[in-house]
């Protein structure tokens, strides 16, 4: 039986080897004659030959036209195309239980400004403006089209990248899609009410990374330790906060007041930065008014107290001349 069974075995090993190997004939002849599939590559990315050849064209010296063409063709490297000639994406999904109904959990979660103040990725949010009601379209909510600035900390290196809103449903579902030079995130986030005061949040991303650092990150799956942590601080913020100082649901159809860009608060301050200025100098005008009208009027009371005293010691010298007069005499009768 042990016989039978090793011979077996061994009959099939050598089938699927053979197999292989006629698959592997098979597609070396197909590349040779050109008839095999062709990886598509990107047109942005000319190679070592022609990268170093249009920096010396552009005037640039030996050295570093062959270091920029190291640089093309090690970013090359890095770069994965997909079936449909894009960029492979990274898949990323989560779910997470929070103890909040959707309502709230969602209103919560689009305050996009606020995720700085509590996660560990985004060090900074700005939201842009609202769609105008002419240019709605029918079923759509103004948030839809929001375009918000995102800033993020990788490693010693700071990220930006511009977001949009492409699906806006509240309190159901919010999708987005960003660009951004070192890499995109483009994701989907659901809210499923559990019960009567619970929601499961699940979240899927996909990230595209651009770059060497990137590459190396997104293979130890830094992004998807990183996303997964700031889910945990998004459910510790909302559990653990006052129910009263949660984000209303009603606020979820409209940007906050305060979340203004970086120019509008800049613009403020310097406005808020002038008119204090004007206030200080208009009351270091009024200070110095006081000032002179004080001392004019001590002037005024010295003044007058001299007079009061010239006039006094000259009534007492007088009373003080008369009784020094000399006196008469008697007529002798």
């Amino acid at each position: 039986m042990a016989g039978k069974s090793g011979d077996i075995l061994t009959k099939a090993a050598t089938e699927y080897a053979a197999a292989k190997a006629g698959d592997v004939i098979h597609n070396l002849g197909d590349r040779a004659s050109g008839n095999g599939p062709k990886k598509e590559k990107d047109p942005d990315n000319k190679g070592f030959v022609g990268t170093a050849a249009q920096k010396m064209g552009e005037g640039a010296g030996p050295v570093k036209s062959l270091m920029s063409g190291a640089g093309s063709a090690i970013k090359g490297l890095f770069t994965r195309s997909g079936g449909g000639g894009g960029k492979r994406p990274h898949n990323i999904v989560e779910d997470v239980f929070i103890g909040v109904p959707p309502d709230v959990c969602f209103a919560a979660f689009t305050q996009w400004e606020e995720f700085p103040s509590f996660m560990k990725g985004p060090t900074s949010v700005t939201r842009g403006d609202e769609t105008p009601e002419e240019e709605l379209e029918e079923g759509q909510h103004p948030l839809e089209g929001e375009e918000t600035n995102w800033k993020g900390k990788v490693f010693l290196s700071t990220r930006e990248q511009k977001s949009t809103t492409i699906d806006y449903d509240p309190p159901h579902r919010v999708s987005w899609k960003s660009e951004g030079s070192k890499g995109t995130i483009d994701g989907t986030v659901t809210f499923t009410p559990i019960g009567d005061n619970a929601t499961l949040m699940l979240v899927v991303l996909e990230y595209r990374s651009k770059g060497p650092i990137e590459w190396i990150a997104n293979r130890w799956r830094a992004v998807g330790r990183r996303m997964r942590l700031d889910l945990k601080h998004f459910r510790r913020y909302v559990m653990r906060t006052e129910q009263d100082d949660l984000p209303d649901p009603e606020e979820a159809d409209e940007i906050p007041e305060d979340a203004k860009s970086e120019e509008e608060s800049e613009e403020q301050d310097q406005s808020d930065e002038q008119s204090e200025d004007s206030s200080d100098e208009g009351s270091d005008e009024q200070e110095d008014e006081t000032e002179e009208s004080e001392e004019g009027e001590s002037d005024d009371d010295s003044e007058e107290s001299g007079e009061e005293e010239s006039t006094d010691g000259g009534e007492g010298e007088a009373e003080e001349e008369a009784p020094k007069a000399r006196p008469t005499r008697r007529a002798r009768g």
